[in-house]
């Protein structure tokens, strides 16, 4: 153990033996030479007590200074052995205290080990845990002002839902109290309805019983007239062939006397007597009537009647409306992928609509039949209208009553008149009913294209122009151009073009037609469409071919051809055409 024991008694030992002991001590460690080998310097030994322990040669320079101790120890014992002991006990503890001191150090420097390393994953994650503080601070301020605006957005939806339930409520009651009112004036007004359609069919009654009385009155007046006029008529023949010419030298003016004609006296007693027999014993004619007229498109429409004919600026101002408004019916027809109206039950749907009254607006109708009929031949505006409607033949077994004409002649009429309204081409302000109205050739030019362009052609255009050129009462020299000759020209245009047209459809109608029984069933007539207009859905497909099934009679479901070319003209395919690049071009 390094720990010195003396070996039965002690030796005697001298002074000098001590004082030699104490000089190898002093030689072998000085004072201060501990520190200073293991230490920096005195100031500095409390804080290097971890490295003074922690050095190789510690446990030698201790195990020294021991021996030294044990060897003064024994010195000591032979004067007094237990003061011996003593020093070895307290040799003994030093060396327990440095153990202990030792093992103490190496477990503190363990832990601070422990602790750095425990420090450094304590500040890596204070850094971790500040960048994820400061993340959640970002984040909580973010959640704060989207808080605050969700606040500020439920305090204004809280206060608008507050203002739009007094508002609700207090329109409610608004309503509910209207209700009433409108269920009390519908009743008085039921009321008011069922008195005047007695008093209205009473009146009626009366009128018609008077109408009827006045026109057998007026009829047997007529009779009676036309009766006179042909005795009239009878007896100054008669009475043409009993005059005799006068002699010559007789003045009449100057005469006095009655002249007593060569047979005068004899004669006239006896024509007029046998006039009169003659006229009693010929037959009464029997009454004639005015032939119903004829209604045109509005056949089927209204009752057949004589209308009043009145001025020519009222026929225009109501048929411009009529077309304006029908322009507009179309868009919204065109919009719904629904089937145009035609011309004649868009009028009198508009009459009824804007009269109210049944009686009254076929009566307006057919005033504006018989004005329209009576103007047509002057007036080309209101001949267009006639011949559209049907009132007036085209001649050449030509029709113009179909909906694709009227289509092309409002969108011709809107190109013309663009950028004012359709009035400004009927002259409805001239004090002049047939005054022309003349266009510049430059607007001309323009809508005349945007007329091709609507008929799929737009290199026609130029060759258009040249053909116009050779017609009677074109002349644009001027800069100005008649727009009633250019109407006609462009509908001229159409009407050979939509010629083509429903021989090309013919044409494609017969292709698809395999069996040669002149009826296509739904296939066929879809794929005919599709053909013509690949771009048709299958909504729009049902609803031509249900129209279509609809005019034929009961239990049949086979389109004829004449019927697919007129469904196909009502839904927008009169300006399909086979082209010729295609059918030219090789397999």
């Amino acid at each position: 153990s390094g720990v010195w024991r003396p070996q039965g008694a002690p030796a005697a030992v001298s002074r000098g033996d001590a004082v030699l002991l104490a000089v190898a001590l002093e030689e072998a460690f000085p004072r201060g030479a501990i520190a200073s080998k293991f230490a920096l310097g005195a100031a500095r030994l409390g804080g290097a007590v971890g490295e003074l322990l922690r050095a190789q040669d510690m446990a030698g320079d201790f195990g020294s200074v021991e021996r030294y101790q044990h060897e003064g120890a024994r010195q000591v014992a032979f004067n007094c052995i237990e003061r011996g002991r003593l020093f070895l006990k307290i040799a003994e503890r030093y060396r327990e205290f440095f153990e202990v001191t030792c093992a103490r150090e190496s477990a503190l420097n363990e832990e601070k080990a422990n602790m750095l390393q425990r420090l450094a994953d304590m500040e890596t994650e204070q850094r971790a845990t500040a960048k994820r503080a400061d993340t959640a601070t970002a984040r909580a301020d973010t959640l704060a002002a989207e808080l605050a605006a969700e606040r500020d957005m439920r305090a204004t939806a809280e206060t608008a839902l507050e203002h739009a339930t007094h508002d609700l409520d207090d329109t409610r009651e608004q309503l509910g109290a209207q209700n009433k009112i409108l269920a009390a004036e519908v009743e008085h007004l039921l009321h008011m309805l069922a008195a005047a359609r007695v008093d209205g069919e009473a009146a009626l009654a009366a009128a018609t019983a008077d109408l009827e009385a006045r026109l057998a009155a007026s009829e047997d007046a007529r009779d009676g007239l036309e009766q006179r006029m042909r005795f009239t008529e009878r007896q100054m023949q008669q009475l043409r062939a009993g005059v005799q010419p006068l002699p010559p030298g007789v003045d009449t003016s100057a005469q006095t006397d009655d002249v007593d004609f060569a047979g005068d006296a004899s004669s006239d007693g006896d024509s007029m007597q046998e006039t009169r027999q003659v006229v009693a014993a010929a037959p009464s004619p029997a009454p004639t009537r005015r032939p119903p007229p004829r209604m045109g498109g509005f056949a089927g429409l209204l009752p057949p009647g004589h209308g009043r004919v009145r001025g020519a600026h009222w026929a225009i101002s109501v048929v411009v409306q009529a077309y304006s408004e029908k322009i507009v019916a179309d868009a919204v027809s065109d919009r719904q992928s629904n089937p145009r109206l035609g011309l004649c039950e868009f009028v009198y749907e508009r009459q009824l609509t804007h009269f109210g009254l049944r009686s009254l607006a076929e009566s307006n109708l057919l005033d504006l039949i018989a004005t329209v009929k009576h103007h047509r031949r002057r007036l080309p505006r209101l001949r267009w209208f006639a011949l559209f409607t049907g009132l007036a033949d085209a001649g050449g077994g030509e029709r113009y009553d179909t909906p694709s004409h009227v289509s092309f002649y409002l969108f011709a009429l809107q190109q013309l008149a663009y950028p004012a309204n359709l009035s400004v081409l009927f002259a409805t302000d001239s004090a002049s009913d047939d005054a022309p109205v003349l266009l510049p050739a430059t607007a001309v030019a323009e809508a005349v294209r945007a007329c091709f362009r609507y008929l799929g052609d737009p290199d026609a255009t130029p060759g258009f122009f040249s053909a116009c050129a050779r017609a009677p009462g074109y002349e644009p020299e001027k800069g100005l151009v008649c727009a009633d000759v250019l109407v006609r020209l462009l509908m001229e245009e159409y009407c050979m073009r939509l010629e083509r047209n429903t021989a090309h459809l013919r044409a494609l109608f017969q292709a698809a037609d395999t069996d040669a029984d002149g009826r296509v069933g739904y296939d066929d007539f879809a794929m005919l469409v599709r053909h013509c207009s690949p771009d048709v859905t299958e909504r729009m497909l049902t609803r031509m071919y249900s129209e279509a099934v609809r005019a034929l009679p009961a239990g049949q479901h086979l389109l004829p051809e004449e019927l697919f070319v007129r469904v196909a003209h009502t839904y927008g395919l009169d300006r399909w055409r086979i082209d010729g690049a295609l059918l030219a071009a090789p397999a």
